[in-house]
């Protein structure tokens, strides 16, 4: 725990056409805001340290950032922006005759290079859950190529995967 003084931070999230995006939550380290009709949110005081910022809306793909916050500094509007570009959206269909009677988990994993960041707060979307038989439905992901896994219950087998790509 940090006795220091605190950071303002003001920032602004746009579309991919640079236009604002009022409406956006921004979740700055587990303090949470939305932005304003011009796309700019604000926080009074940050603590100094290692923070994790994400900023979501509807319709679009979120985002996430692991930020550096300095001690005592004021972060200003120009020097933080996020870009949200549109989300897509998957449906997931689990047949019948997978031999499992319980709910069943789906993880969505982004195919992305080793060693890159992963700009997409997947922690709010994985695991999706679905019964045999049944339907689901996720909004707002990225554009990309993504690997499926299906978790069931019980399961000693290695999990079934399947390859996908969601353009937008």
């Amino acid at each position: 725990i940090a006795y220091g003084r605190q950071t303002e931070v003001t920032g602004e999230v746009l579309t991919r056409d640079g236009l604002p995006l009022p409406g956006a939550k921004v979740d700055f380290d587990g303090q949470e805001t939305t932005t304003d009709e011009k796309g700019v949110f604000h926080f009074d005081g940050v603590a100094a340290g290692q923070a994790l910022v994400v900023v979501e809306h509807p319709g679009y793909a979120g985002v996430q950032e692991e930020l550096a916050v300095p001690a005592a500094k004021k972060i200003e509007k120009g020097q933080l922006k996020y870009v949200l570009e549109k989300g897509g959206r998957l449906v997931l269909t689990l047949p019948d005759p997978i031999s499992a009677t319980d709910q069943a988990y789906c993880f969505i994993l982004q195919d992305s290079p080793a060693g890159t960041q992963r700009k997409y707060p997947w922690f709010r979307v994985n695991p999706v859950r679905i019964w045999p038989g049944g339907t689901a439905t996720v909004e707002d992901l990225p554009a990309g190529s993504f690997t499926l896994r299906l978790f069931c219950a019980g399961a000693m087998a290695k999990p079934a995967s399947k390859g996908a790509r969601l353009d937008i």
